[in-house]
């Protein structure tokens, strides 16, 4: 560590960042395995001990590793082998956890999918993949049944969220979705039961040869552009991602509780709230769908002492009456990411957790599934109002020019570039995507140019100013403009579409509003806004959806002529000929 008379004014090369963090781990090495033979191997001692709870359903650490033996051998029977890729579609249920692991025991590769994508963007995930089977939800079935025949998986295991449940909650979930869900089992699909049965055709698993540099998961992200790209992430990301974590997360102990409701099919939810806890012996507590409303339950019922969340997340339990007047004191560790926080929302949250008896101060992080959801993270330290912490403790950061590359001095704001163990691999199958974000620099390393603009001080912190590119979160999902401007484009009364975020009239969230530029004589009457409205609902999944459409006779532009899209989030009423809300 530098003193700051001896700091060059390079933050890659003065690491600031180094002084809060320990010897211990600033020099621990790493381990080299897959995923599954981290969480194995750090639970082999306390096998009896809960490393699940699904609706009061506690299933041990000896269960989890049983059920990962049992899947593998069906995907085995099934005949998935090393390097194959399964694509699962599901959301927090038990089965999810054990069929990750499960095809990282056999080395083969999980492409994770949001099961509330469309049909055609869950079909482009599965051949872009190529992938020999598809596991998925129930609920999702009326979106994947159209797309069935024009995919590679050649069977569907279909999983029902209440497989797991306890018995009577498991027989009131069939009653109620049983009837919406209509299939038959043939060479396409079959159930969860008659899959897990092949498990009895392998007596024995053959042992698979793996590393750590091996691709353990596919995540599909929009990136700069908004259009999907599916991010490979090696065992070596995923592991060293828990390591990083563990070096700022002091207060993590063997017997906790993680409530776990960020999703799996999201690195934040899988390696942060899944894998990382799993890891270290801490029973996680798995949400299939989160219910504001229900926030009190779930924190009265398991009293997690670790949650991790969305600022929307942390607004709605504030905002929970039934909550205000709780004890948090089991609380201690509790972490915000997946979007900027507004002003002032942060001071509110710790003063409402002080108020409530949990005296830990909340957690910022921040990341993107490029760099498996985390990149860095408040320290108990290092904990100021409005910084997204210190870059996690194997992470080189630099601020750069975005046109240059050129490195900048501290406090000057630029584009974000990271390097380090825990950066993808690339793109699949787009050498073009991942040569413009995985760049070389002038100092022999690979850096990920990461799109946000920020800045960092002297002591380490940084602190996110913007996106470079036009992609906004709400919700902790991100949003894609330039996505849902091409889908509404393929309308031929359409010349021209812009899209920007707006405040949602009733909600915390921004929803997309298109602004149409129609060709000569065409109207936004009610006829032509179903017909783009039903294309957005084939192509585009819900968070896509826009909230209004306006027609306009012109976009508003910068002085370069470029559409100012600054200015159509500010476009007053009386330019708006016609509105639509969804």
């Amino acid at each position: 560590m530098m003193n700051a008379d001896e700091m060059t004014g390079y933050p890659s090369i003065d690491k600031p960042w180094l002084k809060y963090y320990s010897k211990e781990f600033i020099n621990k090495p790493l381990k080299k395995c897959t995923v599954y033979q981290n969480v194995y191997t750090s639970n082999s001692e306390h096998m009896s001990d809960i490393a699940l709870i699904y609706f009061n359903n506690k299933i041990s650490y000896k269960e989890l590793f049983n059920n990962i033996e049992k899947y593998a051998k069906a995907f085995t029977a099934e005949g998935i082998k090393k390097g194959d890729i399964v694509t699962l579609c599901l959301p927090n249920v038990p089965e999810a956890v054990y069929m990750f692991y499960a095809l990282n025991k056999i080395g083969a590769i999980a492409n994770m999918v949001h099961p509330l994508k469309s049909g055609n963007e869950i079909k482009l995930a599965i051949n872009d993949t190529k992938s020999k089977l598809l596991v998925m939800v129930d609920n999702a079935f009326k979106e994947v049944d159209p797309i069935a025949a024009d995919i590679t998986a050649q069977k569907i295991v279909v999983v029902s969220a209440g497989d797991s449940m306890p018995l009577p909650l498991k027989l009131g979930y069939k009653a109620k979705c049983g009837k919406t869900i209509n299939y038959s089992e043939d060479n396409k699909y079959v159930s969860l039961d008659t899959f897990a049965k092949q498990s009895k055709k392998i007596k024995n698993l053959t042992d698979v040869k793996t590393s750590g540099n091996d691709t353990a998961v596919i995540m599909y992200t929009g990136g700069t552009s908004g259009f999907p790209k599916g991010v490979e992430l090696s065992n070596n990301n995923f592991n060293r991602m828990v390591f990083q974590q563990k070096a700022t997360a002091k207060h993590f102990g063997a017997g906790d509780k993680m409530l776990t409701i960020m999703p799996v099919f999201h690195g934040f939810g899988l390696c942060s709230s899944v894998h990382m806890p799993l890891s270290y012996g801490i029973t996680t507590i798995l949400i299939p769908k989160f219910d504001s409303k229900e926030f009190y339950k779930l924190m009265s019922k398991y009293k997690p002492n670790h949650v991790f969340g969305v600022p929307k997340l942390w607004k709605a339990l504030m905002n929970d009456k039934k909550i205000q007047g709780m004890d948090l004191s089991f609380m201690k560790y509790i972490v915000s990411g997946g979007e900027n926080m507004k002003d002032g929302l942060e001071e509110e949250i710790n003063k409402f957790f002080e108020q409530h008896n949990c005296y830990y101060k909340l957690k910022k992080g921040y990341g993107s599934t490029e760099a498996v959801a985390g990149t860095t993270l408040s320290d108990d330290n290092c904990n100021e109002i409005g910084s997204i912490g210190i870059p996690l403790i194997c992470n080189d950061f630099k601020i750069v020019k975005p046109e240059t590359e050129e490195e900048l001095d501290y406090y000057q704001e630029g584009e974000i570039c990271i390097s380090g163990p825990t950066i993808m691999k690339g793109y699949l199958n787009n050498k073009e995507e991942t040569a413009h974000a995985l760049r070389v620099h002038a100092d022999g390393k690979l850096w990920y140019h990461t799109g946000d603009s920020g800045y960092m001080t002297k002591d380490g912190l940084i602190y996110y100013t913007d996106r470079l590119s036009r992609m906004y979160v709400s919700g902790g999902f991100n949003i894609y403009p330039p996505r849902i401007e091409k889908i509404i484009e393929t309308n031929s009364k359409v010349e021209q579409c812009a899209v920007v975020g707006i405040n949602h009239p009733y909600k915390d969230i921004k929803v997309p509003q298109a602004y149409l530029i129609l060709k000569p004589g065409e109207q936004l009457d009610e006829k032509l806004i179903e017909e783009i409205s039903s294309v957005c609902r084939q192509n585009l999944d819900m968070h896509h959806q826009p909230f209004k459409f306006v027609q306009v006779s012109e976009f508003p532009t910068t002085k370069v002529g470029k559409t100012d899209y600054k200015a159509l989030e500010k476009l007053s009423e009386e330019d708006k000929v016609k509105v639509k809300r969804r």
